[in-house]
């Protein structure tokens, strides 16, 4: 992972970035988090014409993306209401007008880069993956690390126990 993992990304968790006004709207691009992946990866194949990377990029841009003021359902939702939620976004933000969506999709994907945080991600046909950090590792293919194995068994064991005594 030393390839890979980069500890000199330093940002604050969960806040929401402003992108600006885009048609009239003021856009906030808001940290991916697990939830929100996994119900990306369950709606695949759910659009018909939207597959590989694109399913990727709209998932995760009508995931991320949302208007100032806006309310959202939890993504930890799961199944059900989040996922019919995330349909009903990407078949939205794929149907604004071409301009719309240029001027959208630019301001995510400048806007990803201050969102970086321990990994520096991109989206794949296949779901998501980790760049390497640079340096000696800037040769090194994108790779795709099992969320289990980037976390350390003392990180396990303090979570076991606090899940053990209800906390």
């Amino acid at each position: 992972y030393s390839d890979y993992l980069d500890g000199s990304i330093d940002k604050v968790l969960d806040q929401a970035i402003e992108l600006g006004e885009i048609e009239g709207d003021v856009w906030l691009l808001q940290d991916l988090t697990g939830a929100m992946a996994e119900s990306i990866e369950r709606i695949q194949g759910e659009i018909e014409g939207v597959s590989g990377r694109l399913h990727w990029l709209l998932g995760c841009m009508s995931a991320q993306l949302i208007r100032k003021g806006e309310e959202t359902p939890a993504p930890s939702d799961g199944e059900g209401n989040y996922d019919e939620y995330l349909i009903n976004r990407i078949r939205t933000i794929s149907g604004f007008p071409e301009s719309s969506f240029a001027t959208l999709m630019a301001s995510y994907m400048s806007g990803r880069e201050s969102l970086h945080h321990l990994f520096k991600i991109e989206l794949s046909s296949d779901g998501l993956v980790a760049l390497p950090k640079g340096g000696a590792a800037s040769n090194l293919p994108p790779a795709r690390f099992p969320v289990r194995t980037c976390v350390s068994r003392l990180a396990k064991d303090l979570g076991r126990e606090s899940d053990e005594s209800g906390g």
